[in-house]
């Protein structure tokens, strides 16, 4: 009787974890991007390796990361206080399309060989602006997807489910085409991957709430923008959760910048090498978010993301000195297991305790400083492994941000106290 009462309550615990799926529109919006990222990771794999195919440099393999991610630096900010005000909804449809289209350029210019550095350079900037403008609609949109609005931090928790399942099959397929077909394929496969997010949002049923503030002046917007930002740093809580996703994403997400060199020049691999090695973080990143969509208190979050950030970098840094593949791939999936832990629970932090006509914009500034920062830190340590070393680039800059995490562990009440008592 006893263990069947067990049983029972592991059943109901694990259903809890998937309880936002109860919703119509998010699961349609759940299905269609799962779709899409596929897609989008089968690209960056590809991507990757073709930089590196035509090129053999760590650097360039920067300056590409760069191109596409400092858009998220610059635009994301803007984009934010739009979220705040414009229909999501059509947004994304614009947003989606483009993408679309921008990936079937890239494959028709791989599969007829007229691909160039400076051409993926430029479409990876084009691209990397419609994704920057995306972003904080794509994160704020989750709240008018939900009938009960107490099921977002499980939808954020799932989000990040989703996007690392994505992130565990795309390089797998990935590392497999390009073996087989070459690179070209993977930028159609993921052009037409688009077509799962666009038709879940045209069959999406959303009550839109007309936005009383329909200031679409320069100086409105520069002033609404400079508001979410004086209302981020007015929190002592909210400030530290910022800093700690700032200098992860400076000193460790570049990490999946340089994967091919490690694949092809440390590890003496090939394409399904790198396919592997993208997976192990995947995979490592889906049983953290996993483990994570079972946390019902939010509050709970604080202290994961110090804990997370030492498990990050000690994944990157065990990795960096490896000369075991086994013991590269345990690595790899340590490093995505703090990855996604640290910022989907800052993530979660922030859409939860954030006031609602601020939350577009604390959206916007959190991926500026989980992506907008990633770039320029793929570019300084990109032209550091040149000279250095890539192993060494990369443990010294781990190293730093270990120290950073176990000072926010010991700070994780101070964090926790002024975030809910703002």
């Amino acid at each position: 009787m006893q263990e069947k009462s067990i049983t029972s309550h592991t059943y109901n615990k694990l259903k809890a974890g998937f309880i936002s799926l109860r919703s119509p529109n998010f699961r349609k919006f759940f299905i269609g991007q799962t779709t899409s990222f596929i897609g989008s990771w089968i690209q960056n794999i590809a991507m990757g390796w073709l930089v590196y195919r035509l090129t053999g440099s760590i650097a360039l393999l920067g300056v590409v990361s760069f191109s596409s991610q400092i858009p998220s630096l610059l635009v994301t900010p803007f984009a934010g206080v739009y979220a705040d005000k414009l229909n999501r909804k059509k947004v994304m449809l614009i947003t989606q399309t483009v993408m679309m289209s921008n990936a079937l350029l890239f494959a028709i210019l791989t599969l007829t060989n007229t691909i160039t550095v400076w051409f993926i350079i430029l479409l990876s900037v084009i691209n990397g602006i419609i994704v920057a403008f995306d972003t904080p609609f794509r994160h704020s949109i989750l709240s008018d997807l939900l009938e009960q609005k107490e099921h977002l931090s499980n939808a954020v928790a799932l989000n990040s489910i989703m996007v690392n399942t994505s992130r565990l099959v795309g390089p797998a397929i990935a590392g497999f085409l390009i073996a087989q077909f070459g690179e070209g394929i993977c930028f159609l496969i993921n052009s037409l991957s688009f077509l799962g997010i666009i038709i879940s949002l045209l069959t999406l049923k959303i009550e839109i709430k007309p936005n009383k503030n329909n200031n679409f002046s320069p100086k409105a917007i520069l002033n609404e923008l400079t508001d979410g930002i004086r209302y981020a740093r007015s929190n002592a809580g909210f400030k530290k959760i910022f800093l700690i996703v700032f200098l992860s994403s400076l000193l460790c997400l570049p990490i999946q910048s340089f994967m091919p060199a490690y694949a092809k020049d440390i590890f003496h691999g090939n394409s399904e090498t790198l396919g592997v090695f993208s997976g192990m973080f995947g995979l490592g990143a889906l049983i953290g978010a996993i483990i994570l969509g079972q946390i019902s208190n939010p509050l709970k979050l604080v202290k994961m993301i110090g804990i997370a950030g030492i498990m990050l970098s000690g994944g990157i840094i065990l990795f960096s000195n490896s000369s075991l593949l086994y013991v590269a791939y345990l690595a790899l999936a340590i490093a995505g297991f703090g990855m996604i832990n640290q910022f989907a629970s800052s993530n979660t932090i922030i859409q939860v305790f954030a006031k609602s006509e601020y939350r577009g914009r604390m959206v916007s500034l959190y991926n500026v400083s989980f992506l907008g920062l990633t770039p320029i830190g793929s570019l300084i340590l990109g032209f550091a492994a040149q000279h250095i070393g890539l192993k060494t680039t990369m443990t010294i800059s781990c190293i730093i941000f270990m120290g950073v995490s176990i000072s926010f562990l010991f700070r994780h009440k101070f964090v926790k106290h002024k975030i809910q008592y703002q």
